[in-house]
């Protein structure tokens, strides 16, 4: 309620909110809680981009990824139920979110690709915080590794409803030209 007030009052938040908003979510456990996860979803979205910024709120921003991952692997929760954290989390540190995403073995890299097209399927992707040019950043960094997986979980085209495309976005081309394969 702080943060929200904070925010309507365009004033910034004093720091211990952003350390209890911390605390709370170093401690966050995925389970399912019965038809109250959308508004659960939302207020964690809105901690987290209260919180997390700024290095201490890295390795919280990465736990959460990992927990969110496994929870969606053991299908202790669905992924879609998330959409509010995971856009926050990649809007905060997407290079850390990324970089919890693709690490692992290759079952795990496809648990990642599935978790974003959960997302898509069902809402906005959280993959649309990221700026072309922090992809592509993270992207150059590992070329071989990740020009494919951010192609697969990145959104590629803009669209009107479920059945048609309204035409190819410019990140699109970007990953295809700078692929190094």
């Amino acid at each position: 309620m702080i943060i929200r007030s904070d925010g309507s009052n365009k004033k910034a938040s004093v720091p211990e909110v952003a350390d209890a908003g911390r605390a709370l979510l170093a401690a966050y456990s995925f389970q399912r809680t019965g038809n109250h996860h959308q508004r659960e979803d939302y207020e964690l979205g809105v901690i987290v981009r209260a919180s997390l910024t700024g290095d201490e709120g890295k390795p919280i921003a990465r736990q959460l990824c990992r927990g969110l991952l496994a929870a969606a692997a053991s299908r202790s929760v669905s992924a879609f139920e998330y959409d509010d954290l995971m856009t926050g989390l990649l809007r905060v540190h997407p290079d850390d979110v990324l970089n919890e995403q693709i690490s692992g073995d290759k079952k795990a890299k496809g648990g990642s690709v599935g978790l974003i097209g959960e997302f898509a399927r069902h809402h906005t992707s959280p993959m649309d915080a990221v700026p072309d040019a922090t992809l592509v950043a993270w992207c150059d960094r590992d070329p071989a590794a990740r020009y494919p997986f951010a192609a697969a979980i990145a959104t590629l085209y803009n669209q009107k409803d479920d059945e048609n495309p309204d035409g190819w976005r410019d990140i699109a081309r970007t990953l295809l030209l700078k692929t190094p394969d």
